[in-house]
């Protein structure tokens, strides 16, 4: 009771809590959840992170480093320590390269969408124009909005 519902009213305020969630849901404008969802899939696919990178780096230092310890020439830590440096330079490149291809991916879909739209518009706009008929005022007959003289009797409308 720490709410300060009782137990058997518990179930009605929860459902009534539900409804008015979803009233409020379906009232909002939503989101564009595809871009999200293919943002958050291409995140998780394919490439190595930062980290992987980080870890391979890291590695090199220290097989260079344990090499010079057991009498390797000095050049050999330098050369692990550049090819470290030029790892997580990859990496940031290729994240870089990444976050430029969903870009590109994310202003394709605007405006394939946008183009859709527009599509669709001009679309309904036609069937409006050809579904506007208007009556003959000699014979009563329908005709095209558009039409100079009646179908029917062929006086001017």
């Amino acid at each position: 009771m720490a709410s300060g519902i009782p137990p058997s009213e518990l179930l009605t305020h929860t459902n009534s809590t539900a409804s008015d969630s979803s009233e409020h849901f379906a009232q909002t404008p939503q989101p564009d959840l595809v871009g999200e969802v293919t943002t958050a899939a291409l995140e998780n696919k394919g490439g190595v992170s930062l980290a992987g990178m980080a870890i391979v780096a890291f590695f090199f230092v220290v097989v260079g480093l344990f090499a010079v310890s057991k009498g390797a020439p000095a050049s050999f830590a330098v050369f692990a320590v550049i090819a470290a440096i030029a790892v997580i330079a990859m990496g940031i490149a290729s994240r870089r390269k990444e976050a430029i291809l969903e870009e590109e991916k994310a202003r394709a879909e605007i405006e394939a969408q946008e183009k859709l739209r527009n599509d669709i518009a001009e679309a309904v706009k036609e069937t409006i124009k050809s579904n506007i008929k208007v009556r003959c005022r000699y014979c009563g007959s329908l005709n095209d909005e558009t039409d100079k003289k009646c179908d029917s009797c062929g006086a001017t409308l």
